[in-house]
């Protein structure tokens, strides 16, 4: 049989493997320890770096709809404009449409109007033309009246003295006659 000492000596050795058992698995435990808490500091780093880059892009994001946002109401905006200006140059034509009308209505009112008045002219100058003709015509009449009014006293005239001058030659010598008596005293 194995002595005390053996035996001592063999528990020794137990112990010693059963120590450096333990410190085999301590020093493993240690090591996934630190492999663990390194993974963790990894995942936590890539968590950060996955955040900032999901709130640059979120803010990217807000950024670019901002912008579309904005540029959808300038482009409302320019719309409205486009419209109000749009009805305005209608409204603009429509009265100036009007005004040309009117002045057009105006201008073919004063057409007719003086061609009215050239007609009238032309009528009067026309009368006034007749009147003059006729007035010549009744003026050469009475003229030709006159002169043969004035032919005829002068023919009257010539009668009367021819006339006249018979009776003086036939009364002459009854007035000598007369002369000779003396007159009665």
């Amino acid at each position: 049989p194995p002595s005390p000492q053996a035996n001592q000596a063999e528990e020794a050795k137990r112990q010693q493997a059963k120590a450096e058992q333990v410190k085999r698995q301590q020093a493993e435990a240690e090591r996934k320890s630190a492999e663990l808490a390194k993974q963790k500091a990894e995942a936590e780093r890539e968590a950060r770096e996955l955040a900032t880059r999901q709130k640059a892009e979120q803010e990217r994001s807000s950024a670019e709809l901002a912008r579309r946002h904005e540029k959808e109401r300038e482009a409302a905006e320019l719309s409205a404009k486009q419209k109000v200006q749009k009805v305005e140059a209608e409204r603009e034509a429509q009265a100036l449409a009007v005004r040309r009308k009117a002045e057009a209505e105006e201008a073919k009112r004063q057409a007719a109007e003086l061609a009215r008045q050239q007609e009238e002219a032309r009528k009067a100058a026309e009368l006034a033309a007749k009147q003059k003709a006729e007035t010549e015509r009744k003026a050469a009449e009475i003229a030709e009246q006159k002169a043969e009014a004035e032919r005829e006293a002068a023919e009257l005239a010539k009668q009367k003295a021819e006339e006249e001058g018979r009776q003086a030659a036939q009364s002459q010598p009854k007035r000598r006659n007369r002369r000779a008596i003396p007159p009665e005293l």
